[in-house]
């Protein structure tokens, strides 16, 4: 018999997406010596280690060290083995707020969901600082004390830790979810300092503030509804510039009114006048942390953490550009010492997609920072889809032992670039990389898109003689046979700032030329000062000063890519070095690099311009949640990573609308909000009749008004409060309010269980359900409208107490069960703040999601789908006359408890879609349809089904609690080819069970 046709298996070329990025990895690719991905598939995560996103040198290098046996990957091993044996087992030693975070944060009722590389960053943290000691103790303190000894040869023992995750899987969240949990983790609050890089990312962090609105639609998300009350952050947001000490001299306000010339005679024949009218450290930090003056320590968060550490001493004098790095990491760590030795420092965290230092230290193996904790790095991100895959050249027609385009600052003919005459070792490549830029332009084309070109240079001569060339200007030589002309188009039409026929400069220039330094006008000076002043005339006619047009460049370079906003016509930004980081732009399609790459760090930062993906909702495996890939294309950078084929970019596509429609209540659904399930257990129980409560008058209620005093506890049980003015109140002593309603209730226990013999050896936990009865039934007695008493106390000081149960037995109907029911545990049973219904009356929010069902018998205005057979789905509802509403279950905060298969871990089911029967059941109620479509049975699959059907349908059906009210079926379609039969059929065994 022949064998049957195995289907093909998939190669890193054709798409290197392996994982669900929601969930840990479960596969990886295997790499050559070169760090390349093969075609090999292997199960497991891949250990943490140092793969070089840049070649070994040589035509046939051999493998470096294992990579997961270098001491920092050592320890990030051991830490993630800890954390994920942490989280299979539930959590455990973490405070009741903290617990409610990770589970909301796990589930679907986020938005947006957190990434499981955000998840695990957060999770290593509060392992680290909350459930570490309950948990392992002895592992815990072996890794404390491992980083207590790193952190006291690195950072002169700061508590220090730091985070690596790959441009593009989302670090400003993360720090948002650290926040969240401090946040509620502490009682007074947190405090937190926030450190960035520039004023670029300063900005982008702003959703990190609870006081502004983009933070708290951040936390609003971040924050289950119970604990939004609870979470108190005090943030302050810095770029690490700030802690420049500054001059004390003359300074009015915020602001140095001060002339230069002033202060030098002032300092004129005095030795060190200048250190002593500069800021102390103290000074520096009350002038820079007024919002927590007085407050308790700080958390730090370095957001670009890799700008932070203390210079080593190396044994080659740096570049120019070497050497200003490291003076900026300087000043940024004297941050860190200064809040330490102020006594205002908890604990430091660092966030970096590459936390590494710019030049090896000779006392190390790998310059990856030894403090790391956490290591999500890029391969993996490639592999869940989460980031593009930058591809490099790998190949060409010359006899080069490389190839040429791969480092081309190394190959070309000259390293000094003019406009007029660019070298064609440089103009050959920036046309060929265009040739394809134009291609994918075209495709971008059809979604209103515009793809985005990056062109980075080493200095601002390369940079200018580039952005000439490129996007053209005023002419130069006008001695020429033509007719003279005031401008030059550009050599690239798409990037052109010049108009096709020389009359002037477009409206909306497609080229820009930027630099690190815009961040600060007064920085500006020379050849630079000049550039940027004729491009801020055609960008910025309208600026006043060289600040306000500075600041035009800024949000024009801080929108690119970006519709309705000012970057929004920018096709090719032309960078000196390379851009700051917190640039966001996600269409970044072609980046050309023509600079010297001294290291890792600097391939890998350059690479990060283009690595943020278009969209995360665009997947090319609907079940197995698999987002398709997305590439980016670079010359000129040594940059070696995976291999990857394919044609142009996916364009970003425009997102839309999915909400409540106002007018269409009457087609809205309600769902029973359940935190769990208990058993009702079998036999006898208690219940009090309404209809069987007589009036119970407080005639003993005299003699209590003659002895205000508490008997037992010679105290007042109750006080009067009143002022000057205003109402009055009554305190009472809560603890013997509810001390008097247990003695009430063990008399009815007692009564009862007297009444119906209950033998002596009943079980214990049989007891216990009998005494939990007595108490409801104590409860419902005192509210009904017969009873005069206000209070269990008051019948407990007149010494009503065995009349009182005696009425409540007599009122009591007895009901017994031949078997044990499960019963509902509503969400408001054990969160007072949670709902114990939701709807679909308040949705809101938007999706690229390309499957969309436009609605009619839903509230909602659109149904988004992850695939097709869902698409088939929501058309057979909403056409359906068996259906009289219908909804998709997207982002309703809706979900079922159920028990994840194997670890017994509580666990939240969102299903597909609800439906309501147009005709009701027998009793007259209406008839809903749960209904789940899965065409590959998961994981949890079978357990999510019996969870349904076993313990959701049934508890509902055992309660006549009126957020119940209805019937509830259960269907779960598997066929993708039969979807409309299939759901005809449970529609139609629904409406007749």
């Amino acid at each position: 018999m022949p064998d049957e046709p195995q289907e093909p298996r998939p190669t890193p070329e054709e798409n290197p997406v392996l994982n669900d990025p929601w969930q840990p990895p479960g596969n990886h690719w295997r790499l050559d010596t070169k760090f390349r991905a093969t075609d090999e598939i292997v199960a497991g995560r891949r250990k943490s280690g140092a793969y070089l996103p840049v070649p070994l040198p040589g035509p046939d290098p051999t493998l470096a060290p294992t990579a997961a046996e270098l001491p920092p990957h050592r320890l990030v091993n051991a830490v993630r083995a800890r954390v994920d044996a942490w989280r299979a087992a539930g959590r455990p030693g973490v405070s009741a707020a903290t617990r409610d975070l990770l589970d909301h944060w796990d589930s679907f009722r986020t938005e947006p969901r957190p990434f499981f590389c955000q998840r695990e960053a957060v999770e290593t943290l509060i392992w680290l600082k909350e459930a570490g000691p309950a948990d392992r103790s002895a592992e815990h303190a072996e890794i404390v004390e491992r980083l207590h000894a790193v952190n006291a040869a690195r950072n002169e023992g700061l508590d220090r830790v730091a985070v690596k995750m790959a441009t593009g899987t989302g670090k400003t969240l993360a720090m948002a979810m650290v926040i969240a949990w401090q946040g509620v983790r502490e009682r007074r609050g947190a405090e937190v300092l926030v450190i960035a890089p520039n004023l670029t990312v300063k900005e982008r962090l702003r959703e990190l503030d609870p006081e502004t609105p983009a933070g708290k639609r951040t936390y609003d998300a971040l924050l289950p509804p119970h604990l939004r009350g609870r979470f108190s952050a005090r943030v302050s947001i810095l770029n690490y510039q700030k802690f420049r000490r500054g001059d004390r001299l003359f300074v009015d306000g915020a602001k140095d009114t001060a002339t230069k010339a002033a202060k030098d005679l002032l300092r004129r024949g005095r030795r060190g006048a200048a250190k002593q009218w500069e800021e102390t450290p103290a000074q520096m930090l009350s002038r820079l942390l007024r919002a927590h003056r007085g407050a308790r320590q700080l958390l730090v968060l370095n957001d670009e953490g890799h700008h932070c550490y203390r210079p080593v001493p190396q044994q080659k004098k740096g570049t120019a550009e070497e050497r200003e790095w490291e003076e900026g990491a300087a000043l940024w760590f004297n941050a860190l010492r200064s809040l330490r030795e102020s006594g205002r420092l908890a604990w430091v965290a660092d966030f970096s997609a590459t936390p590494m230092y710019l030049r090896l230290p000779p006392d190390l193996e790998t310059p990856v920072f030894p403090w790391i904790v956490s290591d999500y790095p890029l391969i993996e991100a490639v592999e869940a889809g989460l980031t593009k895959v930058p591809r490099v050249p790998v190949d060409d027609d010359t006899e080069a032992a490389s190839p040429i385009y791969r480092n081309l600052y190394e190959n070309a003919e000259t390293r000094r670039l003019a406009a007029d005459d660019l070298n064609d070792s440089v103009a050959a490549p920036l046309r060929t990389l265009y040739g394809h830029y134009e291609e994918t332009d075209r495709k971008y084309a059809e979604a209103g898109r515009l793809p985005v070109m990056i062109v980075v240079a080493n200095d601002v001569k390369n940079a200018t003689a580039l952005y000439r060339w490129i996007a053209g200007g005023e002419a130069t030589d006008r001695a020429t046979d033509r007719a003279p002309a005031a401008y030059e188009p550009g050599n690239l039409p798409l990037f052109s700032n010049v108009r096709p026929d020389g009359t002037g400069f477009r409206e909306d220039p497609p080229t820009i030329l930027v630099h690190s330094k815009l961040d600060s006008a007064d920085e500006l000076s020379g050849n630079l000062a000049s550039v940027m002043k004729k491009q801020a005339e055609i960008l910025a006619p309208e600026a006043g000063s060289k600040r306000e047009a500075m600041e035009r460049l800024r949000e024009i370079v801080g929108s690119v890519g970006k519709k309705g906003q000012p970057g929004e016509s920018v096709r090719c930004v032309v960078s000196v070095s390379m851009l700051s980081e917190g640039w966001d732009t996600r269409t970044v399609t072609h980046i050309f690099g023509f600079r010297k790459f001294g290291s890792e760090l600097l391939c890998e930062q350059v690479a990060g311009r283009s690595l943020r993906r278009t969209a995360y909702d665009d997947f090319a495996d609907e079940e197995r949640r698999l987002l398709r890939p997305e590439v980016s294309n670079i010359f000129g950078v040594p940059f070696a990573f995976m291999r990857a084929k394919g044609e142009a970019p996916q364009p970003v596509r425009d997102r839309y609308g999915v909400f409540s429609v106002a007018g269409k209540e009457n087609y809205r659904l309600r769902f029973p909000n359940l935190a769990g399930y208990r058993w009702e257990l079998a036999g006898p129980r208690l219940r009090l009749d309404p209809g069987l409560v007589r009036p119970f008058v407080p005639a003993a209620l005299q003699r209590a008004a003659e002895s205000p005093w508490d008997p037992v506890r010679g105290q007042p049980a109750e006080v009067d409060v009143a002022g000057v003015v205003g109402r009055g109140a009554i305190f009472y002593d809560t603890r013997r309010e509810k001390e008097e309603r247990w003695k009430l209730a063990r008399e009815v226990f007692r009564l009862f269980v007297e009444n119906i013999e209950v033998e002596a050896d009943t079980p214990v936990v049989r007891r216990r359900t009998l005494f939990t009865d007595a108490l409801r039934a104590v409860d419902s007695w005192m509210a009904h409208p017969l009873v005069e008493y206000e209070s269990v106390r008051e019948i407990g000081l007149a010494g009503e107490r065995p009349a009182a149960a005696r009425e409540i037995v007599r009122a009591c109907a007895l009901r017994g069960s031949g078997r044990p029911r499960v019963l509902p545990v509503f969400a408001d049973e054990t969160d007072a703040a949670a709902p114990r219904t939701l709807d679909t009356g308040s949705v809101c929010y938007e999706t690229a999601r390309k499957l969309v069902r436009d609605c009619r018998r839903s509230e909602l205005n659109r149904a988004p789908c992850d695939s097709e057979p869902e698409l088939a789905v929501a058309a057979a509802l909403d056409g359906s006359r068996k259906v009289a509403r219908w909804v998709r279950n997207d982002r309703l905060h809706w979900s079922i408890p159920y028990l994840a298969a194997g670890s017994g871990v509580a666990r939240r089911y969102v299903p597909d879609f609800v439906a309501r029967l147009a005709e009701p059941g027998p009793d007259g109620e209406p008839v809903h349809l749960v209904i789940e479509y899965k065409g590959q049975p998961g994981r949890d699959s079978e357990a999510k089904h019996r969870a349904v059907v076993d313990w959701w349908i049934p508890a509902l059906a055992n309660t006549d609690d009126a957020a119940c009210r209805g019937t509830w079926r259960y269907c779960l379609l598997t066929r993708p080819d039969a979807v409309r039969d299939d759901l005809d059929a449970a529609l139609a065994a629904a409406a007749n069970a």
